[in-house]
């Protein structure tokens, strides 16, 4: 019986077309790793994705996957950005009040650095009336936003 050549590591043509995503996860897996890494920290995400599907992932691993995901979706909003700065649709119609709050808070990044994030909130203020007569105010259907950012490219995004 004669020997066969050595498998080696190369790109399957089929892996572009079903898009599949790079590393051993299946897609499933790979979002659910990165649903699991933007709730709780990496280290009880690995071990929840373990628990749940039955695989086994390092840390690195889950924040590797979560940091590319987010950097993704920084780059989808940013398109968003360029497209509403090019096209600036008719606004659609609001709530009667609208709540606007903005604000930076100091996160600690790694050695010791800090950071500010800047945060922006929108909400629909809503009132109804109280059976004693006084009046009750809510802000309902709160939108976040928050970056690491300057001060002017926060405007500009938000």
């Amino acid at each position: 019986m004669g020997s066969v050549w050595p498998a080696e590591q190369g790109f399957f043509p089929l892996d572009e077309e079903l898009q599949l995503l790079p590393g051993k996860l299946t897609p499933r897996e790979h979002e659910s790793l990165v649903r699991l890494s933007g709730w709780m920290p990496f280290e009880q995400a690995v071990e929840l994705l373990e628990e749940v599907l039955g695989v086994a992932v390092s840390k690195i691993v889950a924040q590797s996957y979560m940091e590319a995901a987010g950097a993704a979706y920084v780059v989808l909003q940013e398109e968003e950005v360029v497209w509403l700065e090019e096209n600036m649709p008719v606004p659609k119609e609001a709530a009667d009040k609208l709540q606007i709050s903005a604000d930076g808070a100091m996160i600690p990044l790694l050695h010791g650095i800090w950071a500010e994030v800047r945060t922006l909130v929108v909400g629909e203020v809503q009132s109804r009336k109280l059976a004693n007569g006084e009046q009750e105010i809510h802000t309902r259907n709160l939108s976040y936003f928050s970056r690491k950012v300057s001060a002017q490219e926060f405007q500009r995004q938000a």
